[in-house]
């Protein structure tokens, strides 16, 4: 019974830890909300495929990015490839045009090209496609999104997003973590005590940030704002030279930093 008690203790010690980490295992991506008012085709395409060290979604189509970590040791990809026209036979005919590529770590979807001024005014078909991916707790992630949002949750890899007219929410993110958004908000929303990892950059042009923590969370704090303000929850104790819309100050402890910068955007530090 000792050599079990010293075994077991001794796997709990080389595991690697993932308190904060949800398995997340509920798909969400669905085709109920078609509101178009022409015909419209929308299938979901599912592959799964081992795991690979790196996620690299190139830029969505009109599509959302949803990435979620679970406990699995395979990547989950669900694709929503919609597509619209004049006729049902015309939206299918679209949608069948669409390809899905899910190889070596790397997902991508392409399709027809259409004319942005066409001859014919009254074209007006048209696809996009949104994913939703599973993947390992420490898959490192590089996504890009173009008129669509992106949501990341439990994720502890080096995570790089960048939008184009879309928004970010970051859920129980960890390791080292860069989000660029143009015309879109970022919200951040962390859990224990201080950050497990290396640092989080978050940068925005015409759109705000929140950053919402347990009262207790520790961090240092670097904002650099153009045209909007700063609002905390937490006690701000300025350190070292004011510039006009820089602030470095700590909260609680201190710990690793958080750096945020926004042009026509407003910082918002909330307790949850």
């Amino acid at each position: 019974m000792r050599l079990v008690l010293v075994f077991v203790a001794l796997i709990s010690l080389a595991a690697p830890t993932h308190a904060q980490m949800r398995d997340n295992r509920d798909p969400q991506l669905n085709c109920n909300n078609g509101d178009r008012d022409l015909a419209r085709s929308c299938e979901i395409r599912e592959t799964t495929s081992g795991p690979s060290p790196t996620l690299e979604v190139s830029p969505t189509h009109n599509g959302a990015i949803i990435v979620k970590g679970w406990a699995q040791n395979s990547i989950l990809v669900r694709a929503r490839v919609e597509a619209w026209a004049e006729s049902d036979a015309g939206a299918r005919a679209l949608a069948s045009q669409v390809i899905v590529e899910t190889t070596g770590g790397r997902i991508r979807a392409t399709g027809p090209v259409f004319d942005p001024a066409p001859a014919n005014a009254s074209d007006r078909r048209g696809w996009s496609v949104g994913f939703e991916i599973f993947a390992p707790w420490n898959t490192s992630l590089k996504a890009a999104s173009h008129n669509g949002g992106m949501q990341v949750s439990d994720m502890r890899g080096s995570i790089d997003l960048q939008t184009h007219n879309g928004g970010v929410r970051l859920v129980r993110v960890a390791g080292d973590v860069t989000c660029d958004s143009h015309n879109g908000a970022i919200q951040v929303e962390l859990e224990g005590n201080t950050f497990d990892g290396r640092q989080i950059s978050l940068s925005t042009y015409n759109g705000g940030v929140t950053v919402s923590a347990p009262a207790s969370y520790s961090a240092s704090i670097e904002t650099k704002t153009s045209r909007g303000g700063l609002q905390s929850d937490f006690p701000v104790t300025v350190r070292g030279r004011i510039d006009e819309g820089t602030t470095n100050f700590d909260i609680g402890a201190g710990g690793p930093p958080i750096k945020i910068t926004t042009h026509n955007g407003g910082i918002r530090l909330k307790k949850n």
